[in-house]
């Protein structure tokens, strides 16, 4: 009687200590290339674990090729190169100034509601305004972010990750406005600035945000923000 007790005290720490414990990936959660997995070429992963197992989940096919970074840093899809512009071709003469557009570089834009410099691709496919905002501005500069999380968290993971960030907003930029603001809940809200009104408010694309009754997830709606408190613009430098 006494040995079954002490096998059933046993048992019982020994469940203990494997229901406490977590299963972590083998370089901790987050980006990772495939060739670097063993698995597909130029496809992007990532991995979860929990108290039972880990995965790598195929989350982006690089049509680019895949960075690996360096260690602690999400490894990432190469950025499409913007076309080139026959006018970047010096002539006799030439001063050396590009006045040409370069797809995100320089502002040359005023407005952008008809620009499609690149196929529309949504990465996150969730209908929120991160996922509009992401695919959105890629559509128009060949650059998709390299972060994640709610739209609130976007400026400081922008200046994280060598974006520009700033008060003042420029076409094309992604707005992020923080909870509470301009009618934002608690995740906050991104959009891609498509025009500056002559006032200073900015004319916005979205996902599931409504303008006179129109919007939701999945559903693009067109409005206008104000700048101020509680809001950043953010672009690719």
């Amino acid at each position: 009687m006494f040995k079954a007790l002490l096998f059933l005290f046993a048992l019982a720490c020994c469940r203990i200590s494997v229901t406490s414990a977590r299963i972590n990936c083998p370089d901790g959660n987050g980006l990772y290339c495939g060739s670097v997995l063993g698995l597909k070429q130029n496809t992007l992963y990532d991995c979860k674990s929990d108290r039972w197992s880990w995965s790598y989940h195929p989350v982006e096919r690089c049509a680019n090729g895949c960075v690996v970074a360096k260690a602690g840093t999400p490894d990432s899809c190469g950025k499409a190169e913007p076309p080139k512009d026959d006018n970047d071709v010096g002539n006799p003469g030439d001063n050396g100034d590009d006045n040409g557009n370069d797809n995100g570089s320089n502002n040359d834009y005023t407005d952008t509601t008809n620009v499609a410099n690149y196929p529309l691709e949504f990465r996150f496919r969730n209908g929120q305004c991160t996922d509009w905002a992401d695919a959105r501005y890629a559509q128009i500069t060949g650059h998709h972010i390299s972060w994640w999380g709610d739209a609130r968290l976007w400026s400081s993971r922008a200046r994280s990750a060598g974006w520009s960030v700033s008060k003042t907003p420029r076409v094309p930029s992604i707005i992020v406005i923080q909870a509470g603001y301009q009618g934002t809940g608690g995740p906050g809200h991104v959009a891609v600035v498509e025009r500056i009104n002559n006032d200073g408010s900015v004319y916005t694309s979205n996902y599931n945000y409504r303008f006179n009754g129109n919007g939701g997830p999945y559903i693009k709606s067109y409005g206008t923000f104000r700048t101020g408190n509680g809001v950043d613009f953010i672009w690719y430098k």
